[in-house]
């Protein structure tokens, strides 16, 4: 998990052009409910700030089958503005350095294609057009989240412009010779009670968005493709075995350290490598 820089855009002036892109009785009805807007975007912003989203109280109700209520209204904004979406999303990503493409925030693999709402409008109807509430990232953990941000009052998932990262190690990794090759394990750590909070929310996002597996498969992909190149490697170089393997253990090493999030699944798979007994005599038998 990572953060992300929020749009360069203040909520007020994001609302602002928003109306300006209506026309008619859509243009009416926002400026009719502009200085409410205004007063729940101020909450919210309040809120995140101090890490007390959960505590929101609702205002508008979403109701799909009543489509003349301001719930329902608001709740569509978010598809009626595309060009103000659109322009926001380029802030979002010309904010962070400018990427082509975002990866996701949350499970760090795939890129950021959607817009999620972080509190769901089906939830907040008001916030379908907060653009703190518009968090970049994939389509399947977008998927998975669905509505789950908030559970027995307690936010259940990690908010990408709000939320601390962990610097405590989140998985217990093992390695075993599966079908005579080395694979990587990772479980997620006990936590003791009471749990930080920034651990909390990170285990739950793993849990609800059922990220292990896709962990897991990917590190063991990275993994049989640096055991390859290594020995690819191995082949080319004069070198004794031993000498190999302290040159690999030092690169390694020195690889991990250059990342600083302890929970990387780059900084674990170098770790790995250049620490772990069992992958070390496998390139030893193997080399």
């Amino acid at each position: 998990m990572r953060n992300l820089n929020k749009a360069t855009t203040n909520p007020e002036t994001f609302l602002k052009e928003i109306i300006n892109s209506k026309k008619k009785e859509n243009k009416k009805r926002l400026e009719r409910l502009k200085s409410d807007l205004i007063e729940r975007f101020e909450i919210y912003t309040n809120k995140a700030n101090n890490r007390t989203l959960h505590t929101l109280v609702e205002k508008w109700h979403y109701d799909k089958d009543c489509k003349i209520c301001d719930g329902y209204f608001l709740y569509h904004q978010y598809d009626n503005s595309d060009a103000c979406i659109s322009k926001l999303r380029g802030e979002i990503i010309e904010n962070n350095n400018g990427e082509i493409t975002l990866t996701c925030p949350i499970c760090g693999l795939r890129d950021a294609t959607d817009l999620d709402h972080y509190i769901p409008r089906q939830l907040f109807p008001e916030f379908s057009i907060h653009p703190y509430n518009l968090i970049p990232i994939c389509h399947k953990c977008n998927n998975k989240k669905n509505t789950h941000w908030c559970e027995s009052n307690k936010r259940a998932i990690f908010n990408a412009y709000y939320d601390k990262i962990t610097n405590v190690p989140l998985f217990n990794v093992d390695v075993v010779i599966e079908k005579k090759l080395p694979r990587i394990i990772l479980q997620i750590n006990s936590f003791a009670s009471p749990i930080q909070e920034d651990i909390r929310i990170a285990v739950s996002t793993i849990s609800l968005l059922e990220l292990l597996p896709l962990f897991n498969k990917h590190i063991n992909k990275m993994l049989s493709k640096e055991m390859d190149r290594l020995k690819y490697e191995r082949k080319h170089l004069s070198q004794s075995l031993n000498n190999f393997i302290i040159y690999i253990k030092q690169m390694y090493a020195d690889m991990a350290n250059e990342i600083n999030d302890v929970n990387n699944l780059d900084k674990i798979l170098y770790s790995v490598i250049s620490q772990n007994e069992v992958v070390l005599q496998w390139m030893k038998n193997n080399y």
